[in-house]
């Protein structure tokens, strides 16, 4: 993956697994995941381990989500305008 500047930043399976979750979750059910969604289903036991995967793979141009707001989390795709 290619980040902001022109870096190669690698992609850890876990982060391909989230991204995964995430799309998967949208596809089925129409709306995102909550941060205790993805707790659950990764087996973390606080959602702020979640929140700053979250907020790294936002940095990476990966996810978007609006701060503050409940069910907002969806993967990027690389079409789409990479808003921060």
């Amino acid at each position: 993956m290619v980040g902001q500047c022109g870096l190669v930043i690698p992609i850890k399976s876990t982060d391909k697994q989230l991204l995964a979750f995430i799309s998967d979750y949208c596809d089925k059910y129409g709306f995102s995941p909550s941060v205790r969604d993805i707790s659950r289903h990764f087996g973390y036991s606080s959602p702020s381990t979640v929140h700053a995967k979250l907020v790294r793979l936002r940095e990476m141009g990966l996810v978007a989500f609006n701060d503050g707001m409940m069910r907002t989390v969806r993967v990027v795709n690389h079409g789409e305008e990479r808003r921060g």
